[in-house]
């Protein structure tokens, strides 16, 4: 069975720790829409994390999330990651499509400044910044052109 896997680009962590969410991910997920962004850390597999919010988990099959978490549910900024049934949870601020990380988070998440994250189209509820696996495998040995933010 062959998998379709949309990816929307390659976006680089800046040394100031802010990374741009590309275009058409932005405009795809509506994040226009969301003045916090709740962070997700990424499976094992591709590392990195997932973007998602609080208007598109609270309609999903994910909503418990926020309920059993409400630090997630208030809309604000929390730095810290609030470990919750095997993955981690922090918010953000959206900053006009820039995510901007610390240092703690670097750490949590296992990236450094310049990493390349492939940004890919996920659930209907959140897309991905990989850090790590297969995709990225593939990505290094893509002969083509990925747009990079």
């Amino acid at each position: 069975m062959k998998v379709e896997i949309f990816i929307y680009g390659v976006s680089t962590l800046r040394d100031t720790f802010e990374l741009k969410i590309p275009p058409q991910a932005y405009e795809d997920y509506h994040c226009c829409k969301d003045a916090i962004f709740i962070l997700m850390s990424g499976s094992d597999e591709s590392g990195g994390f997932c973007v998602t919010s609080k208007r598109l988990l609270k309609h999903s099959e994910l909503h418990n999330i926020l309920f059993d978490n409400t630090v997630l549910n208030d809309e604000q900024i929390h730095e810290k990651w609030i470990q919750y049934k095997g993955r981690k949870y922090s918010c953000r601020k959206n900053n006009d499509g820039i995510i901007r990380l610390t240092k703690t988070d670097l750490e949590e998440l296992e990236i450094n400044s310049g990493t390349e994250l492939m940004c890919i189209r996920g659930t209907d509820i959140a897309f991905s910044f990989a850090a790590k696996g297969i995709l990225i495998e593939k990505m290094k040995q893509y002969d083509g052109e990925l747009e990079m933010f």
